[in-house]
């Protein structure tokens, strides 16, 4: 049957009239060709690619579009793969009888452009100046950082010092130089790189524990009592406030205030491994072993590579009289602690303890090595090699000794000792008086040594006197 083009039309008018709401004939503008306008591509149809459920999202200030445009495509993009039922999505889903195909492709010529994907043309994020600045802080902070978890504290020290003068003088960075110093236990250093610590940050807490640890080393007790008052009065709710408060009764010799501080700080923070390695020593001076253990234990579980509590509990074994475990434990703290010459000296001394004298002298030497001014490893390995007969590598030692410490009265005695073994009783008389003078406790030992030293002096003149009498 053949119809009129004055009869098809109005047959389309009388179709579309009933259907279509005032809503649905504005949004099928886009039918048009003047609707095309709101579709082009702009610097605002760049976020096309962002558009969610309910509408646009720019791509640089983040928030939701509302244009019209927007909108419309977001339903396009749609379509009706999702189960929404709003006006939108219902325009477009009419039926396709009531669309002419020459209105389709209309369509696809507008979503087309919208869906492709817009080049966005790269801009600068910052100078090549500035990100090479960053790049090189950040590369020194991982090196520091990695060095110091492996207890390399001289190089990671070194690292943390070539940093830009703006972040070296950072409370951060100088606390971490105070825990490197305080790692080789250059106390002194350790306290001043804290203290300016402070001053740059004075709300600093962490690493607060290390400060007051190296304060009690140093037997700073105005300094170590005023910074656990000022950490408390701060938050008292700290544990490295109470740690500071524990550290200061310990000084002061009140082990149970120092351990009732200790448990609190280990409250506050359950994994706090220093507040338990602090609670083993205060439980080994008391000579409570297990709990002393126990305490070390419950340190290494947190932390399993905590040089401290290793040492801790081979000092335990070491005074139960367990010589092998003890070795084992101070090894273990020495290989986690390479830095530390204390953890070698407590080595050499099992070993000699174990009658293993070469290894103890070794041990010694190597504790020499990486700290020169170890007095005490000095010392006994002057005693080593006094028992070995090698005098003059001993008096060389005692010597250094008197170098770096000059009121040391076991060194002099010591240094007597040698000096009569070397036939030199007037110099080993002079050296056992000094130290006499200095160490009035030990003063009934000294006088007997000085009293054998005039006995000897005086058989050897009356044999002198008997054979010259007999030669006359």
């Amino acid at each position: 049957m053949h119809y009129s083009q004055e009869g098809t039309e109005r047959a389309h008018q009388s179709l579309a009239t009933p259907v279509e709401s005032t809503d649905r004939v504005q949004l099928r503008r886009g039918t048009t060709t003047n609707a095309r306008k709101q579709f082009e591509r702009t610097k605002s149809s760049t976020s096309l690619q962002g558009l969610t459920a309910t509408g646009g999202i720019g791509k640089r200030t983040l928030e939701r579009s509302t244009s019209a445009s927007s909108f419309a495509t977001s339903g396009l993009l749609r379509g009706t793969k999702g189960r929404s039922h709003s006006k939108i999505g219902a325009s477009f889903g009419l039926k396709k009888d009531l669309i002419s195909n020459e209105s389709d492709d209309q369509f696809r010529e507008i979503v087309a452009p919208a869906m492709s994907t817009p080049s966005i043309d790269p801009e600068p994020w910052v100078d090549d100046e500035g990100l090479q600045l960053l790049v090189d802080v950040f590369r020194i902070l991982s090196r520091a950082l990695g060095l110091f978890s492996i207890n390399k504290f001289s190089e990671a020290a070194a690292e943390f010092e070539t940093l830009p003068f703006e972040h070296l003088q950072s409370g951060w960075v100088q606390c971490q130089l105070g825990k490197c110093k305080s790692g080789l236990v250059d106390y002194i250093s350790s306290a001043k790189y804290f203290e300016r610590a402070r001053e740059l940050e004075p709300s600093l807490h962490n690493d607060m524990e290390i400060y007051s640890t190296s304060l009690w080393h140093l037997n700073k007790e105005s300094m170590l009592s005023t910074l656990a008052k000022e950490l408390k009065d701060s938050n008292h709710r700290s544990p490295q406030a109470w740690v500071a408060l524990g550290n200061a009764y310990s000084l002061k010799h009140d082990t149970d205030q120092a351990l009732k501080c200790f448990q609190r700080a280990a409250q506050l923070n359950d994994r706090f491994a220093y507040a338990h390695t602090l609670s083993g020593h205060e439980y080994t001076d008391l000579e409570e072993y297990d709990k002393a253990q126990s305490e070390f234990r419950i340190a290494m579980s947190i932390e399993p590579r905590n040089y401290a509590a290793w040492f801790g509990m081979g000092l335990i074994y070491d005074k139960m009289g367990k010589y092998d475990l003890a070795l084992i434990h101070y090894k273990e703290a020495h290989n986690i602690n390479p830095s530390s010459s204390v953890s070698l000296y407590r080595v050499g001394m099992t070993q000699e303890k174990m009658s293993r004298i070469t290894e103890a002298l070794r041990s010694f030497e190597e504790a020499i090595t990486i700290e020169p001014t170890n007095v005490a490893a000095r010392y006994n390995k002057a005693k080593i090699q006094t028992d070995m007969g090698q005098y003059k590598e001993a008096l060389e030692e005692l010597e250094a000794i008197t170098r770096l410490s000059s009121d040391e009265p076991q060194v002099f005695v010591l240094y007597g000792k040698v000096l009569l073994k070397m036939g030199d009783k007037e110099q080993a008389l002079k050296y056992l008086t000094w130290a006499l003078n200095l160490d009035k406790k030990s003063s009934h030992t000294i006088r007997d040594i000085i009293e054998k030293v005039d006995q000897s002096t005086d058989d050897e003149e009356e044999r002198y006197e008997v054979k010259v009498d007999s030669e006359m």
